[in-house]
């Protein structure tokens, strides 16, 4: 079972209001979590607004820092970001912890409700990239398993926020291993058929190497 690595560092800012914050910044791709990787990956942001992300602090708060050596300290602090790990060799782990309750990971989707089906193929349409579709397709298929009993369409929100604070990582081997599923692709390739041709590389490089992305096959 794959545990977030908390070596986290703190700073003290004073704020433009001369109030003090303690500031706590990730260090390592482990620390980064799902909500975090989704905001930073894909986008076009500068050193500055990755920090913000990265610590979860309103971002003119840093806008209107006075502290002398925070500029040099955001450069040094999302250094790491730019040296990704290789994801299509990340581990699926066995079991994740939400709320508390230890969750085994299941090994196949079982059997899809039509709930589940419809609103993973309205997600995928609404999905810009496939970055995005990540935590709203582990909640569709996760959130009977971290509440128990049925499908439950109201819980879905609730069970993404949760999702959005496990480690990147593993989320997205679970995602991955999942979504390179030949059924699931062919949802997307029917449905969201633009989720196969945007920064497909990038996005997840393992559905790239399927046999199943041809649009002939997908569409069929």
């Amino acid at each position: 079972m794959q545990q977030l690595i908390k070596i986290m560092v703190s700073i003290t800012l004073t704020t433009h209001e001369k109030k003090k914050l303690q500031v706590l910044y990730p260090t390592t791709w482990d620390e980064i979590t799902l909500g975090q990787f989704v905001m930073l990956e894909g986008k076009k942001l500068d050193a500055l607004e990755r920090f913000s992300i990265m610590t979860g602090v309103d971002i003119e708060i840093f806008d209107n820092s006075r502290k002398k050596d925070l500029e040099d300290l955001v450069y040094s602090a999302t250094y790491f970001l730019t040296n990704p790990p290789d994801w299509k060799n990340l581990s699926v782990p066995d079991k994740i912890v939400v709320k508390g309750k230890v969750i085994k990971v299941p090994t196949d989707l079982g059997q899809e409700t039509v709930g589940q089906s419809i609103m993973f193929k309205q997600v995928a349409v609404e999905s810009e990239v496939l970055i995005d579709l990540i935590p709203k397709f582990l909640a569709i298929y996760l959130q009977p398993l971290i509440f128990g009993g049925k499908f439950d369409r109201t819980k879905l929100e609730e069970t993404e926020e949760l999702l959005n604070e496990q480690p990147a990582l593993s989320m997205y081997a679970i995602a991955n291993f999942f979504l390179i599923k030949p059924k699931l692709l062919r949802s997307i390739g029917q449905f969201a058929p633009h989720l196969l041709t945007t920064n497909l590389k990038k996005d997840m490089p393992n559905l790239q190497e399927s046999k199943d992305l041809s649009h002939s096959e997908t569409l069929q």
